[in-house]
């Protein structure tokens, strides 16, 4: 492995931090900004992975989490008005961006330095705030902008099946029956968060409430599928989701 590949991480988090601030100032150019993301986090993948990789399907899986992550904020900073908020977002992004590459770095070239299930930690914290991420976007773009139901509850559909599909691939469980299981809990998702966005709740509210289910059952599932779920975890999930979720009816009643 080059040396300064240990760079890598930085140069691209900063080069997508950037980008943000461009988008701040000059908000015409977040189309170009848009597909810029993709394919500079492409490009460091490939970069990371070499040219020979036996899987290259890996490539675009890989891909998933620094696309969605990158686009969901984007989205969801033109729905902030606060100017501090908005660059204290591109700056969490820059920092989650940093850590998956260094830990997919860290993952392919110094496995021996690897620390067990630290990528696909991380991985499920990222996909975590781009759910939130992404379902403020689609329920802020729903009620505020009054954007036609139908293409919201399909871009819906695309991005919650690729969560799932993401979170579970990087869980090392794809397989028909965990496939089952991200099509079922897309679903299921798709049919609350219509369901939500009806109600008068804030688009924020609704993000949480998406959220917090999807963790919930997410990770529960997964523990199913690794054979790992035991009746503890099941009430600890519950019990947790329930506080949060009484919370946020609370939050959105006030």
């Amino acid at each position: 492995m080059a040396h300064y590949i240990k760079f890598l991480p930085l140069i691209v988090s900063a080069l997508i931090f950037l980008l943000f601030e461009v988008v701040y100032q000059k908000p015409r150019w977040i189309f170009g900004v848009s597909i810029s993301i993709p394919l500079i986090s492409f490009a460091a993948i490939y970069y990371i992975m070499g040219p020979r990789l036996k899987t290259p399907s890996a490539r675009f899986k890989f891909l998933i989490i620094p696309t969605l992550l990158g686009f969901s904020a984007l989205a969801f900073s033109l729905l902030i008005e606060s100017a501090l908020a908005r660059h204290l977002l591109a700056l969490l992004i820059f920092i989650g961006l940093a850590l998956f590459f260094e830990s997919v770095i860290t993952y392919i070239w110094r496995h021996d330095a690897y620390v067990g299930y630290s990528l696909e930690n991380l991985s499920s914290y990222a996909l975590t705030l781009t759910m939130f991420l992404i379902s403020c976007v689609l329920a802020g773009f729903y009620i505020l902008l009054d954007l036609n139901l139908g293409l919201i509850v399909g871009l819906g559909l695309l991005a919650f099946l690729a969560i799932n599909y993401e979170f579970f691939w990087m869980s090392k469980i794809l397989s028909l029956p965990t496939l089952l299981f991200a099509g079922t809990l897309t679903l299921i998702l798709t049919q609350i968060f219509v369901a939500l966005i009806l109600l008068p709740f804030h688009f924020m509210i609704d993000g949480a409430i998406i959220t917090v289910l999807w963790y919930t059952a997410a990770s529960i599932s997964r523990a199913h599928l690794l054979g790992m779920l035991k009746p503890k975890m099941i009430y600890r999930y519950l019990a947790l989701a329930s506080i949060l979720l009484l919370l946020l009816f609370a939050s959105a009643s006030i």
